[in-house]
């Protein structure tokens, strides 16, 4: 028996179970659709993963969302220090860099009609909760107190200490404690809304990082706070925003929106070296068995 007898079983073998293993794989994504003639379905068409796309797709999800990437996954992720300290740095770079005042903000929110509404109704507001204010500590009768200390303080040891009785003076600064409040409730609104809608359209006119230093603060304190109040919400509703967000639905739906081709464009980036090696062990296998066939 010369060499070619010889190698001819193995390498008749190796080209086999290359080819059959190659074709086995391709038919996992070939043909794309059923082959029919008249009513009857060519077996194994479509191919295997044209067929099951819906139970992959089923299948993925469900790996995904409750294998892979589950509720205490994103939760750990979203309060990772990486993460915190992104958040730190964006919110205290917007705070510096941006131009816009509070008006262009609302201006940008709402719409452009509802705006001088808004401060008018704003202004309407805080005035009137002034006025009730000063109802309610009796500013008349504060009037009529520190009058009475005040003017007897200036009239000691002046001729006029004798001509002013403790009864004429509680008179004079009762009579203007009590014309101060009528005059706060008929006028307060009219003369305090002036004020107020000023102080509001300077407010309306600065650029956060101008109101948060008018608060006394600065852009990396309410950036640390930031923080400090996204992790609170993460901890006490993150669960409960994640299990909202289903991911297994997501990754089926996506899976089975997706095209057949994009579908084996994506498997086979992710297994084309298992894929190719699954087709090499056909020729190894065919190889091994045409050797053993020698033997016999």
């Amino acid at each position: 028996m010369d060499w070619i007898q010889i190698l001819a079983g193995p390498v008749i073998g190796a080209v086999i179970g290359y080819f059959t293993n190659y074709i086995a794989v391709k038919m996992m994504f070939r043909p794309l659709k059923p082959i029919k003639f008249k009513n009857y379905t060519l077996p194994f068409t479509p191919g295997i993963i044209p067929k099951g796309k819906d139970r992959l797709a089923k299948a993925l999800g469900e790996a995904v969302g409750e294998n892979l990437l589950t509720e205490q996954d994103m939760e750990e992720a979203l309060l990772s220090e990486e993460m915190k300290e992104m958040i730190e740095e964006a919110v205290a770079n917007e705070i510096k860099q941006d131009q816009n005042t509070m008006a262009e903000y609302m201006n940008r929110w709402m719409p452009e009609n509802k705006t001088k509404e808004w401060n008018e109704l704003l202004t309407d507001k805080i005035s009137k909760k002034i006025v009730i204010g000063l109802q309610k500590v009796h500013i008349g009768d504060l009037i009529a107190e520190e009058g009475s200390r005040i003017i007897k303080e200036k009239a000691a040891g002046t001729f006029f200490s004798m001509m002013l009785s403790d009864n004429l003076i509680q008179s004079i600064v009762k009579t203007v404690g009590t014309e101060a409040e009528k005059y706060i409730e008929e006028h307060g609104e009219e003369k305090i809304k002036p004020v107020i809608g000023s102080e509001i359209e300077q407010i309306e006119n600065k650029r956060a990082e101008e109101l948060i230093k008018d608060l006394g603060t600065n852009a990396d304190q309410v950036s640390r706070a930031a923080v400090k109040l996204y992790e609170e919400i993460v901890r006490r509703k993150g669960k409960e925003m994640i299990s909202k967000i289903h991911i297994s639905e997501i990754v089926e739906s996506k899976v089975k929106a997706m095209d057949v081709l994009e579908l084996e464009k994506l498997l086979l980036s992710i297994m084309k070296k298992e894929l190719n090696a699954v087709v090499n062990l056909g020729a190894v296998i065919g190889f091994v068995i045409g050797c053993v066939n020698l033997l016999f």
